[in-house]
């Protein structure tokens, strides 16, 4: 007999693997989705939220100001804006509108893909979510975020998954 039958080890603990995550730094962390609070409790914990955000945002001269500006379309000189309206000038390609529309949730998965890119220690993280799931696939690309490595890993995605009907981005600069 060796010292490991004579000294056996108390078994590792079950864990619920769903539940829980490891994050970068190796610790342990608990993963809640609005998915899984809407699953047990039948209550989107997001709408009540939104619809607060709205009637806030409705009250807000400046808010409608900008909305109305959007609509419009901004001039070709910046000089030409009211003082308000003046801070917006830089990122006035980046601004839209979707009346705080509420979306609903995809009828099949992978019909539409939400995305985003994320530095975690240097290191660049392609991140997609399934819309209808909220699965989530995050694909490592190193230092690279140029656009060629991007459609690459898309393509590496979209052959296990299909390509979705729509692809939400925040329209960043890679």
């Amino acid at each position: 007999a060796d010292a490991r039958s004579r000294h056996p080890s108390d078994p590792p603990a079950h864990r619920e693997v769903a539940d829980d995550e490891v994050d970068f730094d190796g610790r342990v962390v608990h993963a809640c989705s609005s998915a899984m609070i809407r699953t047990a409790t039948s209550v989107d914990p997001i709408d009540p939220l939104l619809q607060d955000l709205k009637v806030h945002a409705d009250r807000c001269v400046v808010y409608q100001e900008v909305k109305n500006q959007i609509r419009e379309g901004f001039p070709s000189a910046k000089k030409l804006l009211s003082d308000r309206m003046k801070p917006f000038w830089k990122i006035r390609h980046q601004l839209s509108i979707d009346d705080h529309e509420l979306k609903q949730r995809p009828e099949r998965p992978f019909h539409e893909l939400a995305i985003d890119l994320a530095t975690v220690h240097g290191r660049e993280f392609l991140i997609l979510v399934d819309c209808a799931t909220e699965w989530p696939d995050i694909l490592d690309l190193g230092h690279d975020t140029t656009s060629l490595k991007l459609i690459s890993a898309l393509k590496g995605v979209f052959c296990r998954t299909g390509a979705p009907t729509v692809l939400w981005s925040d329209n960043g600069p890679q």
